[in-house]
């Protein structure tokens, strides 16, 4: 089976987590439990028990000063920041629990970056074959 989920907004990195007091303190904890919320309102079933595979493609606006090339740049990757590891972990600690039991099972993952229309992350999840 084959499910894609939308995630309309900027793609959001995972932060470090911060320290005080000899605490740790991790200030994105609502937008990781909102994120969740997101998810689950598409993926209207159980989490998947079996092994999975990811597809995950981050989608940012192009910049206003690249407003004549538009067209050419839609699809093109970017270069810059953010990380593609700290976007990618993030959305895979927001749907723990959701799409799949814990993201060890994720034995596949394809991960991109790319101009588009409009800002958003999309995740493809296909449950692996033999």
């Amino acid at each position: 089976m084959k499910y894609t989920i939308t995630i309309p907004g900027k793609p959001t990195p995972l932060a470090r987590p911060r320290f005080s007091n000899d605490r740790v303190y991790n200030a994105q904890r609502l937008a990781l439990t909102n994120t969740g919320i997101f998810i689950r309102n598409q993926f209207k079933r159980e989490p998947i028990c079996e092994p999975v595979v990811m597809h995950i493609t981050f989608f940012f606006k192009i910049p206003a000063s690249h407003h004549k090339k538009r067209d050419e740049m839609l699809g093109t990757p970017l270069s810059h920041k953010p990380d593609l590891s700290n976007l990618v972990k993030f959305y895979e600690d927001a749907a723990n629990g959701i799409l799949y039991k814990d993201d060890c099972a994720i034995v596949e993952l394809k991960a991109s970056k790319v101009y588009g229309d409009e800002e958003m992350t999309e995740i493809t999840l296909i449950e692996w074959q033999k």
